[in-house]
């Protein structure tokens, strides 16, 4: 095993070609790829099978499980950092879990923090410390929420004039 790599990004929405608002609560985490195998630490079977197709992962995974804990994001810029993440041969998908789904940095507007939608690897984990600008891109439904409401008055009486009385 090699050494250790602080990852930081955001959660953000998207609605056709472009971002929204970042989106909490949110709970981010990793799932580990072993050559083209996805296991997804929340499941008990993936982690099963990770045990038994690549025990010596496996074990790396559970001396450091505080770094594989989930971060729950709260915060309104929907920022997180996953620090201690061991690195080796292998590569990492970061996702979020948003409601009832899972999304991850593999998909459409998604960005690993070299400027790619697919996973971190191991390459890429070897050479720095530490990985900036990682986003989570998630289906924006609550957007049009938040959006300002279209003026509803008289549209020809909008500014008081001066010297006018009420």
């Amino acid at each position: 095993m090699g050494d250790k790599i602080t990852l930081i990004g955001s959660v953000l929405g998207y609605d056709e070609n472009r971002y929204t608002f970042p989106i909490c609560p949110a709970l981010v985490y990793l799932k580990v790829k072993v050559k083209k195998k996805v296991f997804d630490i929340f499941s008990e079977r993936d982690m099963k099978s990770l045990k038994e197709e690549h025990p010596e992962i496996y074990q790396i995974i559970e001396e450091h499980s505080y770094a594989f804990k989930p971060e729950l994001v709260e915060n309104l810029e929907a920022k997180f950092t996953l620090k201690d993440v061991p690195v080796g041969q292998w590569d990492y998908i970061i996702a979020a879990y948003v409601d009832t789904r899972s999304y991850d940095i593999t998909e459409k507007f998604g960005n690993n923090g070299f400027d790619e939608n697919k996973e971190i690897s191991s390459e890429q984990l070897n050479s720095t410390p530490l990985i900036e600008n990682i986003i989570i891109p998630v289906k924006d439904v609550w957007y049009k929420e938040q959006l300002a409401k279209p003026k509803t008055d008289d549209p020809k009486r909008t500014m008081f004039i001066p010297g006018e009385t009420l």
